[in-house]
């Protein structure tokens, strides 16, 4: 009847959010209860429900690649497929050992490359974080190049190759090995850390011998060293003892009709020479370790090429 009451009352579920009464398409209250004093036309409202809780799903990693978690308040959200909204999230991504965040995308369109990213929910939302593959560049220098004739790198369990221009990006940790190979008449020295200090550009001795193996973290560079063949040039060395070697202090060198010992680097820097008719040995004790080469020569003037390492 016109000037009548009315209240209008609704229930929900507790999974479920008012979110008011309309007419005709317009809010007209937006408490679950309304009062409508002295009734003078006629009503037709309708009570919104929406669900109260959304799911927030994280896709497109693996957990090898990386972690994300979701934080509200500065408490991480425990329930992704109970959030209300409107959620103001923030969403933290830590990549696992080898790897970075690529990104945040929402339908395929990249949102943010940067953790946290900054959310504001309003409903169900997937969110695809993608990682991607650490890689690194490896390279390698050569000393005595013209003694080399190959040089190849593979990966140490399958035995595939990779060309040079794998070699520009190699995802990480990578197993590898490293082959050289010298021209007939020379010989392979070992392989080298690189050291832009040091005067000759090498730094620790990684293996005398090839092929050497190792695992490649980061990028990495390998100093090949070559030279010419240790074999006797002009006199025998049947009677020659050079020793010890290793060596760490001093390199005795006893022989018939000797003259005098030069001793070089790896790379072909002379650091020592004596006669050896003196009482001076070679002191190696101040030379850094690694590989190096000595060359004794007799009265006529032939010569012996060897090599040792140096502790």
């Amino acid at each position: 009847d016109i000037y009548d009451s009315l209240t209008f009352i609704v229930s929900y579920p507790e999974d479920e959010k008012f979110l008011g009464w309309y007419e005709n398409g317009a809010l007209f209250a937006s408490t679950d209860t309304v009062v409508v004093d002295s009734v003078m036309r006629d009503y037709a409202l309708t009570a919104r429900l929406a669900p109260r809780y959304y799911n927030l799903t994280l896709s497109g990693f693996e957990a090898s690649e990386g972690s994300v978690w979701v934080l509200q308040g500065g408490d991480t959200v425990k329930d992704l497929s109970r959030i209300e909204v409107p959620a103001s999230l923030s969403l933290v991504a830590q990549a696992a050992e080898y790897h970075t965040l690529d990104g945040f995308y929402a339908n395929g369109s990249l949102v943010s490359r940067t953790s946290p990213f900054a959310l504001t929910m309003n409903g169900d939302t997937t969110v695809e974080v993608r990682f991607t593959r650490q890689t690194a560049t490896f390279s390698r220098e050569i000393v005595g190049a013209d003694y080399a004739s190959n040089i190849v790198l593979t990966y140490t369990e399958s035995g595939d190759t990779l060309t040079q221009a794998d070699w520009a990006s190699i995802e990480l940790p990578a197993e590898l090995t490293i082959t050289a190979s010298a021209l007939e008449g020379a010989e392979f020295l070992g392989f080298y850390a690189q050291d832009e200090t040091a005067g000759d550009g090498l730094g620790e001795l990684l293996s005398g011998t090839s092929p050497f193996s190792f695992v490649m973290t980061g990028d990495t560079t390998v100093v090949c060293v070559f030279g010419p063949g240790s074999a006797n040039e002009d006199f025998s060395s049947s009677n020659l003892r050079v020793y010890p070697n290793p060596v760490r202090d001093v390199l005795y060198i006893q022989g018939e009709n000797l003259d005098k010992v030069e001793i070089f680097s790896a790379s072909g820097v002379k650091m020592f020479e004596s006669k050896l008719s003196s009482p001076e040995l070679p002191q190696v004790g101040n030379m850094q370790s690694g590989l190096y080469i000595y060359r004794v020569y007799d009265k006529d003037g032939a010569v012996v090429t060897g090599r040792f390492v140096k502790m």
